[in-house]
């Protein structure tokens, strides 16, 4: 299951909705929610997985994933795995879930974003290229855009950058880093 913007997806793209309203008076069931009898050992798996991992149970999600991924490899089960890698503090495990993810799906915009993101610092040619492979999949992605035209303007790649900063605010022209993408192309 992935999250993408606060919203998560399973595995065959079904929107998953999350009704915690925050209020102590709701108890949380006791044990976890029962898998109908009829779902797949995968699906079961990732379940579980996801059920853990939004109880940030991070070393229970990675375990149900692997063992989902053990018996069906899936772009979205290896992204979430990236995720609980991360969030885990396992940046290596996570960068190797998100490679499998984009190897399997090269038009996974999220996996190429969260990968850009891992490798930024050490190596910020790959970065670029993973952004560009993000917003060439999803073009109206735009964190990918604001994240590609700072990455390109740190490598002194200011006609790209002023690209990618004025679809950025194409996409989002009311938001704080909108008053960021204005001051960068100097139209405050």
């Amino acid at each position: 299951m992935a999250e993408i913007e606060g919203v998560f997806v399973d595995r065959h793209g079904q929107l998953l909705l999350d009704f915690d309203t925050g209020d102590s008076r709701i108890e949380e069931p006791a044990a976890p929610l029962s898998i109908p009898a009829d779902a797949s050992v995968i699906d079961t798996l990732l379940h579980r997985a996801s059920t853990a991992e939004r109880e940030s149970r991070l070393g229970d999600a990675a375990d149900w994933y692997r063992q989902a991924l053990a018996l069906e490899a899936d772009p979205i089960a290896w992204f979430n795995l990236g995720n609980v890698l991360r969030e885990a503090g396992d940046e290596s495990g996570a960068v190797e879930a998100f490679e499998r993810a984009v190897t399997m799906d090269e038009s996974f915009a999220q996996a190429w974003y969260n990968l850009a993101d891992l490798v930024d610092l050490t190596e910020p040619e790959r970065a670029i290229d993973c952004l560009q492979r993000a917003v060439a999949a999803e073009p109206t992605y735009a964190d990918a855009h604001f994240n590609l035209a700072a990455a390109l303007e740190e490598q002194g790649r200011e006609s790209e950058s002023t690209m990618h900063w004025r679809r950025y605010l194409q996409l989002d022209s009311s938001s704080e880093w909108a008053d960021h993408a204005r001051r960068r192309l100097g139209v405050v």
